[in-house]
């Protein structure tokens, strides 16, 4: 692969690349206040704003932001929110700063306790030569009310640790320290005991909380550290996991750390990637360092443990938590106690990040220098990644990154010893290892080269041959030999930072290659071309539009640095004549765990048929227009501007359509925290753009853990009442102003006027998970309840409950919300769409659209939340009796009409015909039949609910409609399981309820294939005039019967491609509630998208039905 060379070979990598160590400060370092925007850094996700304060010197500008809410993903001002290198074009001209800002947010924490911070100053503006600071200063803040509590306790922040708003006891102070010619900020922070006593960490209110779940005291350090929020656009990168922050996490889960330890992956330093700028965190060398105080713990041989090493608890793509220091045990009236780290800057690469961390510890270093090019045409390899290995006894550990430059040079600063590298790069095949050593103040050069991608053309166009937007899908097979072993160990390595590659999720077998096929690429359209660059092979490429066309396939082999053009016509094969596919939540660039570009957002959502997208970035109000406008969309697209207000733990509500004002930096989003559903809701209405009276607003994914409304809200999922806490719910559960009313009463309100239903891959929490036919494998509860009945927890509750039967239960209860699908997209591999909402308007062109015309629609509630069938109906009159209507009928019958159509790549099996949350008739259909070509249209004759004299009473009506096909490679299965909070903190959480686990292996698969669903909103059928009386909800002596089950699944549990069989899990038995954190046994705080496995925000599963089996 590559050969060591003279250093005179290279001059054109010593013309590039200078020593990190050699440049000599020539400037100086200040800070200010910003008092106009041309002061501001620049980017895509640049937050600051006039009123923040800036700290810069010659080489790097940060901002941090004012008091005040957080502009990021936290909750409080003070935070370092912006920074970029110093760049030739800082101001626009426009005036608006220009930059590359990338980074989302960093503050500290004690325990799990941020800053409320109250002020900020420039404590020494630099003007003397020295460093430059900026100081924000405040009290204990509760970054998540459902630990505030425990903080309390530990820190003894507080004199009364169950009132936030009792006299404080301790003072924080952050200091930002930036030296003239230095790369980084040197971050402080100080903890002052304000109170006239002595304080303990932990303090005795700790001792006595812990003590009453069951935890000891003796050896637990009260831990000092961060939350860093990289972004999507920034890749992180560790020591020893490189990029795989994901499966590394899980597997160090799988070591044994008790407390008052707590389980994660240790490193030496943290870095990223990202598109000319990477970030890094080095910490200071401490005696208390929380590590190596536990050394008898965490030291396996694996990882060196020094005075600066770092734990990280857990990661996601926007979050990463770190503890690095120790709290002393005692600190006295007046006294401080400080921890110091260091945030890094680079040009983009690790390797960058690094040099800034060799710099700052003044390092003894080597240099490794080199030139990467394309082995066939010689040319500089642009665009791959170099890859550093540490070489010892044990064998090859990954320990750092560098981007190759357009020249096709490389290089930085690395400690003497042994090392092997090898060159990545997107649609590029692995080189081989290359050995080499580095030794102190002298540089090794290397000669490397690379296998070129293929390149493959599809153009894509509709019958009467215009362009259309649509996706190539470049499909491969890999080899029988491979068959058994899990994909991330031979077709991806995530380490390296190479992209996760999705499986069709079918069990391998040797003989049949349709059981070992993967999305190697995709790419979408633009005037009518998709370009998929893709590894030397051969490959089937897929064209697709969304659930309305058909598929068209064609088999190519592409050699390295070749060039093949395809071309296919796309039919529109489903009528959907007067219908819109919406799409209700949609994220870009705008959110901070999104990396895609509003370029690419729009191109995403034409390309998978969506016609109607509105903007939902978290906490800012985004715009498609002008780029629907820029990619000539219209004829396609329909662009409405909204937002989702994404609390930390009270939920995620959408609302549309919106207003966006161009002045404010978040175009209009607002403070949340600490505030109750109404007050947040009342405002996003203020920003409606046709009037709070016609603004919607959305309650997303309801039950989705700490981010689900009805989950955090403590709803009854058979009554949708609020349930009772148990006597640890009642001392932890959230008892701030957005939960509580000054009275104690919840704060949880009905004023919103639609839910998503069905989000995402998010299928585990569409219906109440039931117990399969089939059981799967590993450790089992005792009782096993009888197939098709609900999976309960010790409080009788539904172990994992569903959102229809949440809905379900409103409706009963006289509301009317409106049910929709959404896609919830993050990503171009997260489909768009991939659940949407089709909802009749009359005229299907996007371009007639208008907001008040889709506000009229939807309250008219002729709507169907679907991820590909279109099944509509009525109740007997076409006209008067259709989806969203009220009509009479004093017969005690009715008559259902219906007509199901889908692609010809979908399967349907099934239709559920639901009355009053209870199923009243199942219409089994030929999973097989075309229903493109051939809709199913029929009537039913069905009996309208009767009350217990059997008198027929006012009855709702909803068609749901199941299939059992793969949709691969339309949509990607859900290959990634979940990342559980409770395998990252069980030792802690276990005993308030969080680590217990009562199902065992009995639960939703948490891998899976997505298939058919979707389901309508309802017609209601009075017995007489007037309004409609709602029924109630269903006893649960007959919802839980076996045939309510709604049979989401017909399939076992697929094999993980990607998680080795899993260690049985401890079964610890229930003598409490645990209905406070969703009684999930295992509740993940995060969950995976299937097209990212660094982001643990999002996972779902479904359940299979297949052989009985004993009870």
């Amino acid at each position: 692969m590559g050969r060591r060379t003279a250093l005179s070979a290279l001059p054109i990598v010593l013309a590039t690349l200078a020593w990190a160590g050699c440049e000599s400060p020539n400037g100086g370092a200040s800070a200010k206040l910003v008092t106009n925007r041309t002061q501001l850094v620049g980017g895509d996700r640049a937050l600051g704003d006039v009123g923040d304060y800036l700290i810069e010197n010659e080489k790097i500008r940060v901002i941090i932001q004012k008091p005040g809410f957080s502009r990021g993903f936290g909750v409080y001002g003070g935070s370092l929110i912006d920074a970029d290198l110093r760049r030739p074009d800082e101001i626009g001209s426009s005036g608006e700063p220009k930059g590359n800002d990338q980074f989302g947010e960093l503050f500290p924490a004690f325990f799990i306790q941020a800053v409320d911070v109250s002020r900020v100053t420039v404590i020494d503006d630099g003007s003397k030569g020295g460093p430059a600071k900026i100081m924000a200063q405040g009290e204990a803040g509760d970054f998540l009310e459902l630990a505030a509590l425990l903080n309390r306790a530990v820190t003894g922040s507080n004199i009364d640790f169950q009132s936030l708003t009792s006299q404080a006891q301790l003072r924080y102070s952050i200091i930002y320290e930036l030296e003239p010619g230095a790369p980084w900020i040197t971050v402080r922070f100080r903890v002052q005991n304000v109170s006239p006593k002595a304080l303990q960490f932990p303090s005795q209110f700790a001792s006595q909380l812990l003590g009453l779940v069951g935890l000891p005291t003796s050896g637990f350090t009260v831990p000092v550290g961060d939350v860093a929020l990289f972004g999507a656009t920034s890749s992180v990168f560790m020591p020893g996991i490189g990029f795989d922050s994901r499966f590394g996490l899980e597997e160090s889960y799988q070591k044994k750390v008790d407390f008052p330890a707590f389980p994660g992956v240790i490193t030496e330093w943290i870095a990223s990637r990202g598109n000319g700028a990477s970030y890094g965190i080095a910490v200071e060398e401490s005696d208390r360092n929380f590590v190596l105080g536990k050394k008898e713990i965490y030291d396996d041989g694996s990882v060196p443990l020094t005075k600066s090493s770092i734990l990280v608890p857990f990661s996601a793509s926007s979050f990463l938590g770190m503890f690095y220091d120790s709290a002393p045990p005692q600190l006295k009236p007046d006294e401080t106690f400080e921890t110091v780290k260091y945030f890094v800057l680079g040009s983009g690469d690790v390797g960058s990040v690094l040099d800034g961390i060799h710099q700052l510890r003044k390092t003894q270093t080597g240099r490794i220098a080199g030139l990467v090019f394309d082995q066939d045409s010689a040319l500089p390899s642009t665009g791959t990644s170099v890859l550093v290995y540490q070489r010892g006894k044990s064998g090859r550990r990954i320990f750092t990154q560098y981007d190759v430059r357009e020249n096709g040079s490389f290089g930085g600063t690395l400690p003497p010893g042994k090392y092997s590298l090898r060159v990545q790069g997107d649609a590029r095949p692995f080189g081989a290892f290359e050995d080499f050593t580095v030794r102190a103040g002298e540089t090794t050069t290397l000669n490397l080269t690379s296998t070129a991608p293929g390149r493959i053309v599809v153009r894509i166009i509709d019958e009467e041959g215009h362009p259309l937007p649509a996706k190539a899908t470049a499909v491969g097979t890999y080899g029988p030999e491979n068959v058994g072993q899990l994909t991330r160990h031979f077709l991806f390595d995530l380490q390296a930072g190479e992209k996760f590659r999705q499986s069709d999720l079918v069990d391998d077998t040797t003989d049949d290659p349709e059981t070992r096929r993967y999305v190697e690429q995709f790419a979408f359209t633009k005037d009518g071309n998709a370009e998929l660059r893709v590894r030397p092979g051969s490959y089937r490429i897929v064209s697709s539009r969304g659930p309305e066309y058909e598929l068209q396939e064609t088999d190519v082999v592409v050699g390295p640095n070749e060039t093949r053009s395809i071309g296919h016509v796309l039919h529109r094969v489903v009528n959907t004549t007067g219908w819109i596919a919406g799409d209700l939540h949609v994220h870009s660039r705008n959110s901070i765990d999104s990396a895609m570009t509003l370029d690419e957002r729009v191109l995403a959502l034409a390309a998978e048929g969506v016609e109607w997208a509105v903007s939902t970035d978290h906490n800012y109000v985004t715009d498609y227009g002008p780029y629907v406008a820029r990619n000539e969309l219209f004829p396609w697209l329909f662009a409405m501007v909204g937002v989702e207000m994404t609390t930390l733990e009270s939920g995620h509500f959408n609302g549309y359509p919106l207003r966006y004002d161009p002045g404010p930096v978040t175009h209009g989003a607002f403070a949340w925290a600490g505030r109750p559903p109404d007050d947040i809701w009342n405002d996003m209405r203020a920003l409606g753009s046709l009037g709070p009276s016609r603004t919607i607003i959305q309650v997303n994914h309801p039950r989705d853990g700490v981010l689900g409304y009805f989950a955090q809200y403590n709803r009854d999922p058979y009554t949708a009442g609020e349930t009772s806490p148990n006597l640890v719910q009642q001392v932890i559960s959230p008892k701030g102003p957005a939960f509580k009313n000054k009275d104690g009463s919840t704060t949880f309100s009905s004023k919103f006027d639609a839910m998503e239903v069905a989000n995402g891959k998010l299928f585990w929490e569409i219906h109440h998970f039931r117990v399969p036919n089939a059981l799967p494998k590993g450790e089992l509860p005792a009782d096993i309840p009888p197939a098709g009945t609900i999976l309960k927890g010790a409080n009788g509750l539904p172990g994992f409950p569903g959102v229809v039967e949440d809905w379900f239960n409103l409706l009963n209860l006289g509301h009317k919300f409106i049910a929709v699908g959404t896609g919830d997209t993050h990503s171009g591999t997260d489909e768009a769409g991939q659940f949407r909402t089709m909802v009749y308007v009359g005229d299907d062109r996007p371009i007639a659209l208008t907001e008040d015309i889709l506000v009229d629609a939807m309250r008219r509630r002729r709507v169907i939340a679907t991820n590909a069938p279109l099944v509509d109906f009525y109740v007997d009159d076409s006209t008067s009796g259709v989806m969203g209507q009220t009509i009479r009928n004093s017969t005690g019958k009715v008559r259902l009409g219906y007509r199901l159509t889908s692609a010809p790549w979908v399967s349907v099996a099934r239709l559920n015909i639901w009355r009053n949350g209870i199923l009243a008739k199942v219409v089994e259909v030929n999973p097989n039949r075309d229903l493109a070509a051939r809709p199913q249209v029929d009537t039913l004759d069905l009996d309208m609910a009767t009350d217990a004299s059997g008198t027929p009473i006012d009855s709702w009506f909803v068609v749901e409609a199941i299939g059992y096909k793969s949709f691969f490679p339309v949509v990607k299965p859900q290959e990634v399981p979940p990342v559980l909070l409770t395998d990252a903190v069980a030792a802690l959480a276990g005993p308030l309820g969080l680590g217990s686990d009562e199902f065992g292996a009995l639960r939703p698969p948490d891998v899976f294939p997505v298939t058919a669903y979707a389901i309508t909103n309802p017609v209601w059928v009075t017995t007489g005039p007037g309004e409609f009386h709602p029924p109630g909800p269903v006893p649960l002596e007959i919802l839980d019967r076996p045939e309510n089950d709604p049979k989401m699944q017909a399939f076992v549990y697929p094999t993980s491609t990607v998680k080795a069989p899993k260690v049985t899990r401890k079964m610890i038995a229930q003598s409490r509630t645990i209905d406070r954190f969703e009684p999930r046994g295992k509740v993940p705080l995060f969950y995976p998208r299937a097209d990212n496995p660094f982001d643990v925000r999002k996972s779902m599963a479904r359940f299979g039905h297949m052989a009985g089996h004993v009870e």
